[in-house]
């Protein structure tokens, strides 16, 4: 739920609420943010294993809400270039979709990596064998 709030908030933020609103926005969608918020999600969790799991969780939550919002938004359209004088807009799934799954990816690795060495997690027994 705080990833998909994160990816929502972050591309909304841009347009329509000023220079604050615009600033805001450059500070949510920035990596670091999306990693800090990451690792303070695995730091709810007491085992290496649970804490990766739940990194990896909000960050594919929120990625996929930041390219949701973001193609709502009409982030992802392009001009029909077969018919330019009609002026159709079309959505351009294949760069949504392209980007929402390498960032996906990148969320499953950094994520892990972020999360599962925190300093509350103790290792479990599976882990430590």
């Amino acid at each position: 739920m705080t990833g998909a709030l994160l990816g929502i908030i972050a591309p909304m933020l841009s347009s329509g609420v000023g220079t604050v609103g615009q600033v805001a926005s450059l500070v949510l969608s920035a990596g670091w943010a999306w990693a800090a918020l990451a690792f303070a999600v695995g730091l709810s969790q007491t085992s290496r294993t649970a804490s990766a799991a739940f990194g990896c969780i909000f960050l594919i939550a929120a990625v996929i809400a930041y390219y949701a919002t973001k193609t709502a938004r009409g982030d992802f359209q392009t001009m029909d270039i077969h018919n330019p004088v009609l002026g159709e807009v079309h959505t351009n799934w294949g760069g949504v979709l392209g980007k929402t799954l390498v960032w996906c990816a990148m969320a499953v690795v950094l994520g892990t990596l972020i999360t599962s060495r925190n300093p509350r997690s103790r290792p479990t027994d599976l882990e430590t064998r």
